[in-house]
């Protein structure tokens, strides 16, 4: 886990956490669900000296990652969990139209998006059932606004090292950048200076 000071500055929040990709996988077999429950226990691990942040932003695809973390954060957190918003390419939001419509529904888009990783036509049975009642916000993002972010983690901020991630790998961030700066975002989702993220 990294703590981004100049990119936390830069957003006018006392802290922004990211977590890196790294070697510490070995060992973890790549059944989705299992990967994501081993790194949202990795993150409440990594974090428990520190005050819990106040928000997490996770991006989806089928929304199976924002729900493992959903449901870990909340199961171990109760009334601290932090807020959670559930961020996703504009071409391909099947968790956003399902929580719309209140019900599963199909993204009817072509699914093209430089997020290829997040591209999903449905939400889960499992994150359905999780993300509905269990997150507190829905984004969907543009390409640019990924892509803007992954160079802006490549090339670090201030202090900040550069971290080599794609667009999938960065949605989330991209989702706190873009609500950061929109004004009919940041009230709603109580994003301020004094935000852990």
């Amino acid at each position: 886990m990294r703590r981004l000071e100049g990119l936390g500055k830069a957003l006018g929040l006392a802290a922004l956490w990211f977590k890196e990709a790294g070697d510490d996988w070995e060992g973890v077999p790549f059944e989705p669900l299992t990967a994501y429950s081993a790194l949202a226990l990795e993150i409440l691990e990594d974090l428990k000296e520190e005050p819990f942040p106040t928000h997490f932003f996770a991006q989806a695809g089928n929304g199976e990652m924002a729900a493992a973390m959903t449901v870990h954060f909340r199961e171990a957190l109760g009334d601290r969990s932090p807020r959670i918003v559930v961020v996703e390419p504009a071409n391909a939001d099947c968790v956003l139209e399902s929580v719309l419509a209140s019900q599963p529904t199909p993204d009817m888009g072509d699914l093209e998006t430089s997020m290829r990783s997040l591209a999903s036509r449905e939400v889960s049975r499992f994150a359905w059932t999780v993300l509905r009642g269990g997150a507190d916000a829905f984004l969907s993002i543009s390409d640019y606004a990924a892509e803007a972010t992954v160079i802006l983690l490549q090339n670090g901020e201030e202090d900040d090292p550069p971290i080599r991630t794609g667009p999938s790998g960065a949605a989330g961030l991209a989702g706190l950048i873009a609500a950061s700066f929109e004004p009919a975002l940041t009230g709603p989702l109580a994003l301020g200076p004094e935000s852990r993220v």
